[in-house]
């Protein structure tokens, strides 16, 4: 699969982590990066096995989101482990 342009750049910026930081700011509003880094909360809860609805009442979000999560989690859990357990 070739990466796209968003893969490319975001790699590009990666290289310093104040880069990043940067870019994002640029590319993202406060709210969306909130939502990002909500649904990274929500992916390792659930890798960490946290019932759903426990996560949903801790992170106050819906039940439709955290299921969401879960679906991912499902179809990408090696994957999400090794990117996650790095954070």
């Amino acid at each position: 699969m070739k990466p796209n342009i968003l893969t490319k750049t975001l790699k590009n910026a990666a290289k310093k982590e104040k880069d990043l930081d940067q870019y994002l700011d640029i590319l993202l509003s406060p709210k969306e990066k909130n939502d990002i880094e909500n649904r990274i909360k929500i992916l390792t809860d659930l890798l960490q096995n946290k019932p759903q609805r426990q996560i949903a009442q801790d992170q106050k979000v819906s039940i439709y989101k955290v299921t969401r999560g879960a679906r991912l989690t499902q179809h990408h859990q090696k994957f999400l482990e090794k990117i996650l357990s790095k954070t």
